[in-house]
């Protein structure tokens, strides 16, 4: 029969995680190989016994909707009861407070460990013993023996008062030798990794991806020599990936890219064409630019973090990890702008020849208007204020217009079934319609401005705010080329226009089906789609989205 017995887990160590990363909650969230931590560590006590765990958790933590999410699922595959407690100022002193719950032996691990079949090895030699404290005993570097961090404790310890206020393993194991009561060390090395901070969650990963951590079992299918993928991913032909690594389910690799060694992206993450990435973890949904060399580093969404030192980059700006297009693509984006004259009297001329079109539009609009409509927004830029924070999305210091209503755009998709099969045919797409817009100065400097909205351009008023304002094409004003359909919620918590915006996107990015749906789009999608309509956007794409737009409202 097994043994059955309570856990009580310390995961107090939000202070050795960098800022950005302890705001999103504790360090038992993070991941291992894809896997949160805190599955893991939850996985092998249930296979040990446990039943029940009490998580010690930091007061001021405040645990978001996401992790909460991850809190539940946790306690769903591994099928022990969770419940948190906040720390009061020592290792005793937190398990005192829920001593009512616990049984008459308890589990006690002051750090999180990965460890191993010997913690039901433990749990069977305390009760057969009768030890008032269990623990496993590892030498040090000066060769003395000292406790690991797992062991097994008596409740008649808990109401000593010299085992009271004590932070540190070391410590308690030797105030509880000198009560004399009965202390057994078990003489096997205990094989687990604690982990105490960022910097041991990154060894772990690694280690994970060499095989040496067996607590550790990475999903997805094999499909070369130590690389590993799972469902839904995308690779470009020409993508170089040298194992040990492992993507998570639906990522994208683009072309010329090159991954590895010893790399872990998390679910949904991007790699656009060009990057490189090895010795590095990234979160779900993460986004690495085109060109970017990222080495020994943790991405975290919209944070970029060097195992090196701990430094910080943020990573919210929509052109990728902090960095501008490169002279490269800029000079790819304006190797083929045709002169701005042209591009605004080919606008005219459309606006011209589409506005019979329009005639229908407008009596429908005034007699039914549609609740799906195409709805159009400037953001311009208020010069009395220009020391408040740049929302501006491009390089481009005209003003933008949002539209309400997602476009289609012209990229070629990726096929379920076959990888990046009209690549070729896609990259020529793409150099055949790459240009700057017309009021794009590759040598200016964007001002720092605060937008506000306004009603529309002159000469638009008298349109149904249903209609695209084919004026600002004609101005060179019209950049943002959709929306994503959003709650009035989650409308509230954007803060930069882009954050709304569905882009132009790459070939393959979205497939066709989704072009028009109101499917969430991942933020390393919607970088991915800045970045790409940043560098590849022209007033002639623009107008070519315009009329494929009001075709479709026209023919339904």
């Amino acid at each position: 029969m097994k043994n059955t017995m309570d856990a009580v887990i310390f995961c107090n160590d939000s202070s050795t995680v960098p800022e950005p990363l302890a705001r999103r909650g504790p360090l038992c969230f993070l991941p291992v190989g894809n896997t949160p931590l805190l599955d893991l560590v939850l996985q092998s006590l249930s296979t040990a016994g446990v039943t029940r765990a009490f998580l010690v958790l930091d007061p001021v933590t405040v645990l978001s909707s996401e992790a909460e999410e991850q809190w539940r699922e946790a306690e769903k595959t591994s099928g022990i009861e969770i419940e948190a407690i906040p720390y009061a100022g020592g290792i005793l002193d937190t398990a005192t407070r829920v001593r009512s719950h616990l049984g008459e032996d308890f589990l006690l691990l002051p750090k999180l460990s990965l460890a191993g079949v010997e913690i039901s090895r433990i749990m069977g030699i305390h009760r057969r013993e009768r030890n008032a404290l269990t623990y496993y005993a590892a030498r040090g570097n000066n060769g003395e023996l000292h406790p690991s961090h797992a062991m097994c404790l008596n409740q008649a310890v808990m109401g000593l008062s010299p085992v009271m206020g004590v932070h540190s393993a070391p410590e308690l194991v030797e105030r509880i030798r000198q009560t004399a009561v009965r202390v057994n060390v078990c003489a096997e090395p205990l094989d687990a990794l604690p982990v105490q901070g960022l910097g041991d969650l990154f060894s772990a990963n690694m280690l994970a991806l060499r095989g040496k951590l067996p607590q550790v079992r990475l999903e997805g299918k094999k499909i070369a020599d130590g690389v590993r993928i799972g469902t839904d991913c995308r690779i470009h032909p020409s993508a170089r990936i040298k194992g040990p690594v492992l993507l998570g389910n639906g990522c994208i690799v683009a072309r010329n890219a090159s991954i590895g060694p010893h790399v872990v992206l998390g679910p949904g993450s991007i790699v656009d064409r060009g990057a490189l990435v090895r010795d590095a973890v990234t979160q779900e949904d993460a986004y690495v630019g085109p060109g970017e060399d990222m080495e020994k580093c943790w991405i975290g969404g919209e944070f970029l973090i060097r195992m090196a030192n701990h430094e910080v980059r943020s990573v919210t700006d929509p052109h990728g990890l902090g960095t501008a297009p490169s002279a490269e693509s800029a000079g790819e984006s304006s190797a083929c702008c045709a002169p701005a004259r042209a591009h605004r009297l080919a606008a005219l001329a459309g606006l011209l020849i589409s506005l019979p079109a329009l005639v229908p539009c407008c009596i429908a609009h005034v007699l039914k208007p549609s609740k799906r409509r195409i709805r159009t927004r400037l953001f311009v830029q208020h010069p009395l204020q220009a020391t408040a924070p740049a929302t501006s999305n491009t390089e481009n210091e005209e003003e933008l217009a949002a539209v309400d209503q997602p476009f289609d755009d012209e990229s070629e998709p990726f096929h379920e079934d076959a990888v990046y099969e009209t690549t070729r045919k896609a990259d020529e797409d793409i150099s055949a319609s790459t240009a700057s817009a017309s009021s794009h100065n590759p040598s200016s400097t964007p001002e720092l401005g605060f937008y506000h909205v306004l009603a529309g351009p002159p000469g638009s008023g008298f349109m149904p705010r249903s209609l695209p304002a084919l004026w600002d094409v004609v101005l060179g004003r019209i950049a943002l080329v959709g929306v994503e359909p959003l709650t009035p919620e989650e409308a509230a918590m954007c803060v930069e226009p882009w954050e709304q915006v569905r882009f132009a996107a790459p070939p393959g990015l979205v497939q066709p089906r989704h072009a028009f749906s109101s499917r969430p789009i991942p933020q390393s999608q919607k970088r991915a789609m800045e970045h790409f309509y940043a560098r590849t956007r022209t007033v002639r794409s623009d107008i070519r989205l315009l009329f494929r737009a009001v075709l479709r409202r026209i023919l339904g």
